[in-house]
């Protein structure tokens, strides 16, 4: 979708009667307050407040204002808004299976259990509240809604399991299974599989 309306922008060449003033957005994040005047080749025409006209390339301009000029020079239907949020880029769905609650599962806001069961497999529940990648390592630590456990994903496990997605995980209830070991005087359990991490209603 993209790739043809820059290319149909970028050619073309139209003049039209001065169109109500709006608010336009570039593609840095910045706004633009002015009437469309035109379409020339790679270049749009704005009337800004003053009455000076004001060239803006068309690689500068964002996304929907490039499809609301699309709409005003007929090279497109217009489309409601619903229509524009469904076809702007959404993240990519989790890729974990759901697994229903381990009955046994220890919450992850509850360290000093965790604690007690150092050396012991164990099943924690929690809620992720960011995924970090440690550095150039290939190496990645999945860290917990007001708990200090953590969960280690090597570089291996990763590279064993292509299909597993980590990013977009923030804000959902997981389960864990694993040893608990301690690093860095922090609680945690190093995946070794990716069936060990799953999602839970």
């Amino acid at each position: 979708m993209k790739r043809p309306l820059l290319i149909a922008l970028t050619f073309a060449s139209a003049y039209l009667p001065l169109a109500a003033e709006e608010t336009w957005t570039l593609a840095d994040g910045t706004t633009l307050q002015g009437s469309f005047r035109g379409a020339m080749p790679g270049i749009i025409l704005f009337t800004v407040k003053n009455g000076s006209d004001q060239r803006v390339p068309v690689s500068q301009l964002h996304e929907e204002s490039k499809r609301r000029i699309a709409e005003i020079i007929g090279l497109s239907a217009a489309a409601p808004a619903s229509a524009m949020t469904a076809a702007s880029p959404a993240p990519a769905p989790a890729s974990l299976p759901t697994q229903t609650r381990d009955p046994g599962a220890i919450d992850a806001t509850d360290v000093n259990l965790i604690a007690s069961k150092l050396g012991l497999k164990t099943v924690i529940i929690g809620v992720l509240k960011s995924v970090a990648s440690l550095g150039s390592t290939g190496h990645k630590k999945l860290y917990f809604e007001n708990s200090e456990f953590e969960v280690f994903v090597p570089k291996g496990t990763l590279e064993q399991s292509p299909g597993l997605k980590l990013d977009g995980l923030e804000g959902k209830s997981v389960q864990i299974t694993g040893t608990i070991s301690k690093y860095a005087e922090k609680l945690q359990i190093s995946l070794r599989a990716a069936t060990d991490l799953a999602l839970v209603p």
